[in-house]
């Protein structure tokens, strides 16, 4: 009887240490965030992108990490979105969606999803456009 008091003891103590240290991870996750978004008010940009991106690259926290990719997503467009910038957006987007499908921040990033691949897709037919117009140019600079 001793041993299985002892032996129920061991596991309850066991399982709060691993719960208290997800418990203090999480609590160190949301104080990065609260941090990046301080930072965003403050307009400091570049300081607020690199802890956001810390909290991306490190294990994920449920309406920590979901969030955080969320704002940095918004912030990787800037003011003058080339190509580049919008296919990684996108992919930190697909990303919060499939690791955050039930989170609100998932629900807000599905139209951004949207316009972003249409505006892809309309930057590849500007270009053709614009190959096509340069080839009746030379064209009609031969006659």
């Amino acid at each position: 009887m001793k041993n299985i008091v002892l032996l129920a003891i061991l596991a309850f103590a066991v399982s709060g240490c691993a719960t208290t240290s997800g418990t203090l991870y999480r609590h160190r996750q949301a104080r990065k965030l609260c941090s990046a978004v301080t930072l965003l008010q403050k307009k400091e940009v570049p300081a607020a992108m690199e802890l956001l991106t810390a909290i991306t690259t490190e294990q994920g926290v449920a309406d920590v990490t979901d969030e955080a990719l969320f704002r940095l997503a918004l912030l990787n467009i800037g003011a003058e979105p080339d190509k580049g910038k919008i296919v990684k957006t996108l992919q930190l987007l697909k990303r919060l969606e499939a690791e955050y499908p039930a989170s609100a921040w998932a629900v807000q990033a599905a139209p951004l999803q949207k316009l972003l691949a249409e505006t892809i897709e309309l930057r590849r037919n500007l270009q053709k456009l614009n190959i096509l117009d340069m080839e009746l140019e030379q064209k009609r600079d031969f006659r």
